[in-house]
């Protein structure tokens, strides 16, 4: 069974939508599955080239069609059977509510987010990007290899999508080493979906070491499930 959301795009014809065009997704037998829609690109005279759409994979068989609901419409609240994905701010820390989901981003400097939570339990806590380079050095007259941990500095925070079925938070910073020394900065995106505990991330990083020392051991997302011990990384 298919889990978390599904993301793709749609080409279409030159003057054929505007910006206030809607859309509406069709799936096997179902017409009108909720679905979460932006532009990526435009035609040369203003008209809408690309579109990415957004909704529940659980939901969606084979074969899945986008059409046009018609001009001058706006798209129905994918989400208003159940509420919609909502984001909250307070004094700069973030609450994201999807459904089921509660995510508590703060913005310490140190962690993605704090905690997580599904139907009110908490499940994952203190999730944060870290890195281990691995450096030669001689010991004693004997080669040895070291590992140089590094935690996170997250520099800045910003929501890069925003609608009622998903969400992406933009995460930019370094790995900064217990010296102060900073290596390797990365961007992070994490998504959220509607009512559903899956997080996705794309991790990006710019390797910036000393190629003839600094070798690369791990780098990664850990964080610390609620129901378990120590930590799990996502490499």
């Amino acid at each position: 069974m298919r889990t978390g959301y599904a993301t793709w795009g749609c080409m279409w014809e030159k003057g054929l939508c505007t910006k206030e065009a809607a859309y509406r997704l069709r799936s096997g037998k179902e017409e009108n599955i909720p679905m979460q829609s932006r532009i990526t690109a435009w035609w040369p005279d203003g008209t809408v080239k690309w579109t990415a759409h957004t909704a529940d994979a659980g939901k969606l068989e084979e074969d899945i069609e986008v059409v046009l609901k018609g001009e001058g419409t706006k798209e129905a609240d994918p989400g208003a059977e159940d509420g919609t994905l909502k984001i909250l701010d307070f004094n700069g820390a973030l609450e994201i509510r999807a459904g089921a989901v509660c995510i508590a981003v703060s913005r310490d400097g140190r962690h993605l987010f704090d905690a997580a939570y599904f139907h009110g339990r908490k499940y994952l806590t203190e999730a944060a990007p870290a890195l281990i380079l691995e450096e030669p050095s001689v010991l004693n007259g004997n080669q040895v290899k070291t590992e140089k941990r590094y935690e996170a500095v997250v520099e800045e925070i910003s929501l890069e999508e925003e609608g009622p079925l998903e969400a992406t938070v933009k995460y930019t910073g370094c790995h900064e080493s217990a010296d102060g020394e900073r290596k390797l900065p990365f961007i992070i995106r994490m998504k959220i979906g509607f009512d559903s505990p899956r997080l996705d991330f794309t991790h990006t990083f710019l390797y910036d070491g000393d190629e003839e020392k600094d070798f690369l051991k791990g780098i990664g997302v850990c964080f610390r499930p609620r129901w378990k011990e120590g930590f799990t990384t996502v490499m």
